[in-house]
């Protein structure tokens, strides 16, 4: 899998564990993009600050990615199954109290070229799908510990997706899939912070071709500096890997790096992002 993305950026669930009762789905779903929601330092990398009470946080994120999903053999590509992926999120998060947050992302697969692998042969040209929509995600960010002066913090973000997204076009799970992460910050110097989040996710057994998997291991990190008042940078990384393969097959273990900054409007509570990178 490669991919490259840029990034323009203007339920509660009570429980990280359930049972999965359904049969095998032959369908993958190559969004791998989930924005973080509410005040966050990042875009998909969680930190561990949540609003404050009855405050409410709303985004509109838009993504482009090149080559998300393809066939390859040796380090070739043989075959485009996804080769242009267009989205936006919708993001809303509302503060319960200083320590608790609720957050909710509705995203919208605007453009989707796509090539379906189960078909015998392959058909020759993609198809371009317009307005799918991908899985909805609800999550609970939760701040359960925290130094003085905030030099350390942590919290865990449960979530549950539901199954709205378009299974057939590989832009959605064909069941629910739920999970968490735990987050970690330290901040150092007034200026740097450095995260961690470590998780995992569970959903409906996926059994296709090379690629089968149901319990994920969820990791990502990163570092966000202040440069000048109202100023930032940032770096992250976030993968995914299966446990049946841990780390063995590329396939099933997708990851993506991104370099962005994040402005502060001054005295208007908005923030404009900006990110390219890497899978």
């Amino acid at each position: 899998m490669s991919s490259k993305r840029i990034f323009i950026a203007a339920f509660f669930f009570l429980s990280l564990t359930y049972s999965v009762a359904f049969s095998d789905t032959q369908t993958f779903n190559a969004e791998f993009f989930h924005p973080a929601t509410g005040r966050n330092s990042y875009l998909m990398l969680h930190d561990a600050d949540t609003l404050h009470k009855y405050q409410f946080s709303a985004g509109l994120i838009s993504s482009f990615a090149y080559h998300p999903l393809e066939r390859i053999s040796g380090g070739t590509r043989l075959q485009g199954i996804i080769d242009n992926l267009a989205s936006v999120d919708v993001t809303a998060a509302f503060g319960i109290i200083e320590q608790l947050q609720f957050g909710v992302d509705i995203p919208f697969i605007l453009y989707n070229s796509f090539r379906d692998p189960r078909t015998n042969p392959a058909p020759a040209n993609l198809t371009t799908y317009y307005f799918d929509m991908s899985d909805i995600r609800l999550d609970v960010k939760a701040r359960v510990f925290e130094t003085a002066a905030r030099k350390f913090a942590l919290a865990v973000v449960p979530f549950l997706t539901l199954p709205s997204g378009n299974s057939s076009h590989y832009v959605g799970d064909s069941g629910l899939t739920g999970g968490g992460s735990v987050v970690a910050d330290g901040n150092l110097y007034n200026r740097l912070k450095l995260t961690l989040n470590v998780g995992a996710i569970a959903g409906k057994k996926v059994n296709l071709q090379n690629i089968v998997y149901q319990y994920r291991l969820i990791l990502g990190g990163g570092a966000y500096v202040n440069i000048v008042k109202d100023f930032d940078a940032f770096f992250e990384g976030n993968a995914t890997a299966a446990f049946n393969k841990f780390f063995s097959s590329r396939a099933v273990n997708p990851g993506e790096v991104l370099i962005g900054v994040k402005y502060e409007v001054s005295k208007t509570g908005v923030s404009i992002y900006g990110a390219g990178g890497t899978c």
